[in-house]
């Protein structure tokens, strides 16, 4: 989802989930009421009332709650006019008022679009703003179109249609065209109606990687036929440092040696048997690597949606790697497992041991619901509406953060400021900022203040205390600088 707030001139992409976990992606309308605070979220026919970060306990609800009959489906597009407390739903060609108070359908709907809206006959987006309503239309023949040539070019790239050169291809080619459909709807675990249906339609507009679904573990390649195998990266993407790109690369190799008897070793000029080029498009790049390096090693897709070689591309829990055992399985019938020669392999380190009554932490913060717990190289999650902890590398989630942080807090803006020595790190969601590590002088610290031992923010105040030795700081963020304004004994 993008924000944009109107005090700031950048607008923010974050995945849906970071915000609210248990939300499926794929929203297909949504509106605020402003008396109450709340959110709705509509998909297809379900929805969910949302204050502030929370979802209100009790949802998903199903639609007809809100007095549509049952053979209404899904929502187009929603807004509440807060002039009159009346919410618009628009259904395919007809809308509904919904009065907020009374909580019920208002008589004499649904009413046809086109009588009450001008000329638009369908409506897939409605906002209100400055008490004027705005609809944006549906353009049926263009999306049917577009939608035609979404399933021509995806079933041509991916499932080798063959296309008459004189027609539309899945028109001219029915038979072949449901066929290969069924296969893909197959594939993906969906409703297998050799249609171009909205849920199939959805899923050929993911992003997703380009090799074709060609079957599970009918590798690529027959696979190599030596364990030692060289790669190098050829070029590098502006949107990372160059230190981080070769760790996420270094990583990604790592899955997979990990579990079987192959060693990868970078070399820095000529060829390599694994040649790395950057594109354009902007994935997580230690997911999309470790995924590639699947192929290379002749791997095809897997229809398993934990995998890794899972076709769409999705953010991944670290806490699913080492790889899934559909990955693992994959990988070792053609390579075996990993050899168990002393010395030949690092040792792995242990994870600390969660149960231990005596265990202490480096440092504790939150991440807008979690709150995570800081150990050495690892970290642990706890979700507000989950009893599992979960228990992750920190590399895992910032590959350029070290181990032993010292002191975590979250500020103002949703980001993360991260502690070591005399230095700080400053991430937002999952990336590091450009720039930093910096010193801590920087935040107004004198020289002598060579490490922080804990930091809170205080969120009412917009205030943050600094603890170190037997004194704290509290510093007050003055845009775009952050000053140290107090000194005072630790109590």
């Amino acid at each position: 989802m993008l924000r944009k707030h109107p005090e700031r001139s950048e607008t923010e992409l974050n995945f849906i989930s970071l915000f609210w976990p248990n939300l499926p992606s794929g929203i297909q309308a949504a509106y605020e009421n402003i008396e109450r605070d709340e959110v709705l979220l509509f998909k297809e026919d379900k929805y969910w009332v949302i204050r502030g970060y929370d979802i209100v306990r009790g949802y998903p609800k199903p639609i007809y709650r809100l007095g549509f009959p049952k053979t209404v489906k899904r929502v187009n597009a929603a807004y509440n006019d807060e002039t009159t407390g009346k919410t618009y739903f628009f259904v395919a060609d007809r809308y509904w008022r919904y009065d907020e108070n009374k909580k019920s359908m208002d008589h004499g709907y649904p009413r046809k679009i086109i009588h009450d809206f001008g000329k638009i006959g369908r409506v897939d987006a409605a906002f209100q703003k400055d008490a004027v309503s705005n609809s944006l239309p549906v353009h049926p023949e263009k999306d049917n179109e577009e939608d035609t040539k979404l399933v021509e070019d995806y079933l041509s790239k991916f499932y080798t249609i063959e296309t008459d050169s004189n027609q539309r291809g899945w028109k001219a080619n029915a038979e072949f065209t449901a066929e290969k459909l069924q296969k893909m709807q197959r594939f993906f675990g969906l409703k297998v109606t050799g249609k171009p249906d909205t849920e199939t339609l959805e899923m050929m507009k993911k992003p997703r990687c380009g090799v074709p679904d060609v079957g599970l573990y009918g590798v690529t390649l027959p696979g190599w036929k030596k364990t030692n195998l060289t790669y190098r990266i050829v070029n590098y993407t502006p949107d990372m440092s160059k230190e981080d790109v070769d760790k996420a690369i270094q990583k990604a190799f790592k899955v997979w040696s990990t579990v079987t008897p192959l060693i990868f070793t970078r070399i820095q000029e000529g060829i390599a048997d694994i040649m790395i080029a950057f594109g354009t498009k902007g994935f997580n790049l230690f997911l999309v690597a470790a995924h590639e390096v699947g192929h290379a090693l002749g791997l095809s897709h897997s229809n398993d949606q934990r995998a890794l070689m899972f076709p769409n591309y999705a953010y991944i829990s670290p806490s699913e790697f080492p790889l899934s055992p559909d990955d693992i399985s994959g990988i070792q019938s053609i390579y075996g497992s990993a050899t168990k020669t002393p010395g030949k392999r690092p040792a792995v380190p242990t994870s600390p041991n969660t149960c231990d009554p005596q265990i202490s932490f480096d440092a504790v913060t939150t991440l807008r619901r979690e709150v995570i717990f800081l150990k050495g190289r690892h970290l642990w999650r706890v979700y507000p509406d989950n009893s599992e902890v979960e228990l992750e590398l920190i590399s895992a989630f910032w590959p350029s953060l070290p181990s032993g942080i010292q002191a975590a807090y979250e500020n103002m803006k949703d980001q993360i400021l991260f502690f070591k020595g005399n230095n700080f790190w400053v991430v937002s969601g999952y990336k590091v900022l450009l720039g930093y590590p910096k010193n801590i002088n920087m935040l107004g610290f004198p020289k002598g203040v060579k490490k922080i031992d804990a930091a809170v923010c205080n969120k009412n105040t917009g205030k943050t205390d600094f603890f170190v030795g037997d004194k704290y700081w509290r510093i007050i963020l003055l845009l775009p600088w952050i000053k140290a304004v107090e000194v005072r004994p630790y109590c």
